[in-house]
């Protein structure tokens, strides 16, 4: 699996499309990482380095922003 070792975190893969976390797993990462961090890994399967950080972090917001109808 992914180990973050100086952390005492490993996730085992599961399908090539899936990883399996634990909650205590989760728990722990965010006593140490950003939710954006976190998030990456989880879905991605590594933690970012401040490059993608940032670029991931502006992807988050963009997703989180209300959708803009068009008035009538």
């Amino acid at each position: 699996g992914l180990l973050v070792e100086h952390h005492g975190v490993e996730l085992t893969p599961g399908t090539p499309t899936t990883r399996h976390v634990s909650r205590r797993c989760i728990e722990t990462l965010a006593g140490h990482f950003s939710f954006e961090a976190v998030s990456h890994l989880i879905l991605n399967g590594e933690l970012p380095n401040q490059k993608r950080l940032d670029q991931w972090g502006a992807e988050l917001r963009r997703w989180r922003q209300p959708p803009r109808w068009p008035s009538i």
